[in-house]
């Protein structure tokens, strides 16, 4: 992630500002992910 995160704050600024939707798209998958998977199973991990 903060390989991708640098690659996008060195970039140019337009390509930055067509980047920025596409790293809140990012940043948003991955925390749809977590809710979805790792937070069931750190519950389930912390109940058994």
């Amino acid at each position: 992630m903060d390989l991708f995160k640098g690659v996008l704050e060195n970039g140019t600024a337009p390509q930055d500002k067509d980047s920025q939707p596409l790293r809140q798209t990012v940043m948003t998958a991955k925390i749809e992910g977590w809710n979805t998977f790792f937070q069931p199973l750190t519950i389930w991990l912390l109940t058994v």
